[in-house]
């Protein structure tokens, strides 16, 4: 069992006041995980894959244990950390990983969450995308 599967399931077994308590602990842990690609870029890309699975996955849970109130800010945080911090597509696969994972496990009530962040994705996929 991984670091990261023991994190999902310490999550799944949490309060939903302790998750909000302990949201930006969980919020760096994550964003440290996420950044593997870019720490670590000779590692091969399926040990990467797995950890960024791992990382998703554990995310979504948390995402469902925190109120809207809480999940925003935590979406908005996750997606400017790879979007604007400059650091490029190494930065970018993993959000398009955890935003592919959100939306098959929240189903529409996520895009409720991410439907103000589109026009930033799209121009972010323009600037990106060598045709």
């Amino acid at each position: 069992m991984t670091l990261l599967a023991i994190v999902e399931k310490h999550i799944d077994n949490l309060e939903k006041g302790a998750a909000v308590r302990q949201q930006s602990v969980f919020q760096e842990f994550f964003l440290r995980a996420l950044a593997f690609r870019e720490d670590h870029p000779l590692v091969e890309d399926a040990a990467v894959s797995e950890i960024e699975a791992a990382t998703c996955n554990a995310m979504v849970q948390l995402a469902f244990r925190l109120p809207e109130a809480s999940l925003r800010p935590f979406l908005f945080k996750t997606f400017n950390w790879a979007a604007n911090e400059g650091g490029g597509a190494a930065r970018l696969f993993p959000l398009y990983m955890l935003y592919a994972k959100m939306t098959e496990m929240m189903k529409s009530m996520f895009l409720i969450f991410t439907g103000s962040l589109t026009p930033h994705l799209v121009d972010i996929l323009v600037k990106n995308v060598s045709f």
